[in-house]
């Protein structure tokens, strides 16, 4: 994928399985085998997708649903024209960047959970439960609060 335009490869399902310590992470419909176990963990094909001109811009791996398989190209256009203007994240679509940023777990969401653990932290360390504050009392980076 070195070449001077934006490219996509569909990955075989024999060279996906490699990528995997389990090759049921890898194995599709077209791979079940009658009395074996089903498929649970695959719901789409693998893609190699470069969506800038660059020789050596990043290549990102896109799954795409079995049954979308036939409209890939047309999917893999739709991300391309997407990724153009992907800032932050150079030739990285931007769809994709922010279904990410609103599936992360940050800031008040990620509050409310830290909050939780802690609570638990507390409830079982009994009498020291004041270690834990002292814990969160140390940072090392405090510069990762300047944004």
């Amino acid at each position: 994928m070195t070449c001077n335009y934006p490219c996509y490869l569909e990955i075989p399902r024999d060279i996906e399985e490699k990528a995997y310590v389990w090759q049921e992470y890898a194995r599709g419909d077209e791979n079940v085998i009658e009395g074996t176990e089903i498929n649970k963990y695959v719901a789409g094909k693998m893609f190699f997708v470069k969506f800038g001109s660059g020789k050596y811009d990043t290549i990102w791996a896109v799954d795409i649903f079995e049954s979308q398989v036939r409209e890939a190209p047309q999917i893999i256009g739709y991300l391309l024209t997407d990724a153009v203007n992907g800032f932050p994240v150079s030739f990285y679509p931007l769809s994709l960047q922010k279904a990410h940023e609103n599936a992360s777990l940050i800031d008040f969401d990620m509050d409310i959970i830290q909050d939780q653990i802690l609570n638990a932290l507390r409830k079982a360390l009994g009498n020291e439960s004041d270690k834990i504050d002292t814990f969160r009392l140390i940072d090392a980076d405090t510069s990762i609060y300047r944004y």
